[in-house]
């Protein structure tokens, strides 16, 4: 049964196989209150300042909330919520708070905004570089270039801080300069809370008489680290100490993924 409901002449609202449906008009809240109720007076939606709250708002036993050709695009069953095909708009995407798309779509082609996964960092990865030659021992950067937010020298010493909880990829390279008799360079990544090695690296280094001699060693980890914590890395040679670390050492630091 169909039936038709008119205000001035106006239709604006309809029924079509047991199914209301407001056509041609806008319906407003009340001026005062500004809620419409359920049979029991609990308000299941409210307007304030512009900004629209619904209350709980529940599917019917049988069927969902249906597009304008009458297909499902959000059913119930057992407690699980299905949705069905979700299309983002033909201009646009889908935004944040501050309007910004964070997510759209154009010939197919869905874009994530960047920040989408690392949240409030700005790149989420950093190079650690040193600017000149430095003694064997704790390796203390002499810059952060990157996300100088998230990757940072609290005490300005050897500590870097990671400021975001998830999973990070470390690598870091370190060129050693002999200047007498050597046998081998080494490097170690260190999670300062134990202090824990994480990783270590080396290489053996042979002394050429007469000139510097060059060696090198790479090491890499990946691996979960807490909000805020802190790693190291530190060199040293064996058995008598004559290693310089040279200036073409660096370390990098990649987030792979936020936990939190």
């Amino acid at each position: 049964m169909a039936g038709k409901i008119k205000l001035d002449g106006t239709q604006f609202l309809e029924k079509v196989n047991n199914e209301f449906k407001i056509t041609n008009s806008e319906l407003k809240l009340k001026s005062t209150g500004n809620t419409i109720v359920d049979s029991s007076g609990n308000a299941v939606v409210s307007e304030s300042g512009g900004n629209v709250t619904l209350g709980n708002v529940r599917l019917p036993a049988t069927g969902g909330i249906k597009d304008s050709s009458g297909n499902n695009i959000l059913t119930e069953s057992g407690g699980n919520v299905s949705i069905g095909d979700l299309r983002l708009p033909t201009s646009g995407g889908i935004k944040d708070s501050s309007g910004n798309n964070v997510v759209s779509e154009s010939g197919g082609v869905v874009t994530l905004a960047q920040d989408i996964v690392t949240g409030t960092s700005s790149y989420g990865f950093a190079q650690l570089r040193l600017t000149q030659n430095e003694a064997l021992g704790n390796i203390t950067w002499d810059t952060i270039a990157g996300d100088t937010t998230n990757f940072t020298k609290p005490s300005s010493n050897h500590l870097i801080q990671l400021a975001i909880p998830g999973i990070y990829l470390i690598s870091a390279s370190v060129t050693m300069v002999l200047t007498s008799s050597e046998r081998n360079i080494r490097i170690d990544l260190v999670d300062n809370s134990g202090p824990t090695t994480l990783a270590v690296a080396g290489d053996e280094i042979a002394y050429v008489d007469g000139a510097d001699s060059y060696g090198g060693a790479t090491l890499t980890y990946t691996g979960y680290f807490p909000a805020n914590s802190q790693i190291y890395f530190t060199t040293s040679s064996a058995s008598g100490g004559n290693a310089t670390v040279y200036s073409w050492s660096h370390a990098s630091i990649c987030l792979i993924r936020r936990t939190a």
